[in-house]
């Protein structure tokens, strides 16, 4: 800040001389006349009189003072115009740093958005944590740019109910705000809650995979189809029934039966030949699950899904249930799996 370069000359203007105090003195006098008078009905005519007489004489003195001020407006209004010209010259600079700031601001955003997003699909889709979990996607998200400098609100309450919690759904995060009132999981429910209604408002005319209508039916007539998903029962529902498959399976089982490990478990206490189970899916959560319960494991490969289910249906199932699915082709189908991940 320079103020010393800034100087303005200022000339001295002389002050507008009058008989102000013979002035005030004459008023008083004028004025001392007509207080205390009291005016009875008769005598409104006369009362009107003197206010309309005082009234002309405060007129005339105002008039007076605007005469002797005129031409000091003129001067005031003029330097004000002048002022207002070498004030324009900053307002120009300002603007065009204040669009750049604005325009710099949010070409930031938009690349930090893009990355979250990125790092979101990265995680849920593309990388060995496909198909996690909402609520842990989100967790590891946020553990990645909280870390890049990031600052979460209540990221520690959000954490531990992650890693703690017996069921990662909308329900668990409820009973758990219940309890603590903690503001993370509050903004955690209701971006949740905000998933599921942009699933429920996605297009109704979405297609499944090539393979996997014929898969199904071909299946279905062979084995039980149990589905397992860490999605909320509401949208399988929608999803399956909207596409007519529910009439394929045993079980349709979303994120409020537990997880997927545990939808296993309860399966295989139905009676079936643990030997005689596989677990179809497309993520490493759901390699995972097979391990923990010593069934067997078939991938769905990302980029190759026809091929797929076309494979799961001419040769892994028939492997199943003829006892061939041995160690070296589950191996084979594990590595494959991985290798189609990052």
């Amino acid at each position: 800040m320079n103020e010393d370069l800034l100087v303005i000359k200022k000339n001295e203007v002389p002050a507008i001389q009058f008989n102000k105090e013979e002035l005030i003195e004459r008023v008083d006098e004028i004025l001392e006349q007509h207080k205390g008078i009291i005016y009875t009905i008769e005598d409104i005519p006369e009362a009107k009189k003197v206010v309309a007489d005082l009234r002309k004489q405060k007129k005339y003195l105002n008039s007076e003072r605007i005469s002797a001020c005129k031409p000091y407006e003129a001067i005031v209004k003029q330097t004000k115009t002048d002022m207002d010209d070498v004030l324009a010259r900053y307002d120009t600079v300002i603007q065009e740093i204040d669009t750049q700031i604005k325009e710099s601001e949010n070409v930031w955003k938009k690349e930090r958005e893009d990355y979250i997003l990125n790092l979101w699909y990265d995680l849920n889709l593309y990388t060995q944590t496909r198909g996690i979990n909402r609520f842990k996607g989100l967790a590891e998200t946020f553990k990645i740019i909280s870390k890049e400098g990031v600052e979460i609100e209540d990221l520690d309450s959000i954490l531990n109910w992650v890693e703690t919690t017996n069921e990662l759904s909308n329900n668990s995060l409820l009973s758990e705000i219940e309890k603590t009132n903690s503001k993370g999981l509050k903004m955690t429910r209701e971006w949740s809650l905000n998933v599921n209604k942009s699933i429920e408002e996605l297009p109704k005319g979405d297609e499944p995979f090539e393979g996997v209508s014929e898969g199904l039916e071909a299946l279905s007539k062979i084995v039980d189809v149990a589905v397992v998903s860490s999605a909320n029962g509401e949208a399988l529902n929608d999803e399956w029934g909207r596409h007519d498959y529910i009439k394929y399976l045993t079980a349709l089982l979303g994120q409020e039966a537990g997880t997927k490990q545990h939808c296993i478990a309860g399966l295989k206490k139905k009676g079936y030949d643990t030997e005689k189970v596989l677990m179809v899916g497309d993520a490493p959560g759901d390699l995972q699950a097979a391990k923990n319960n010593n069934v067997r494991y078939y991938p769905i490969l990302v980029g190759k899904e026809k091929f797929s289910w076309e494979r799961l249906v001419n040769e892994a199932v028939p492997k199943l249930m003829n006892g061939t699915f041995d160690e070296k082709y589950q191996n084979e189908l594990i590595k494959e799996f991985n290798d189609s991940l990052k």
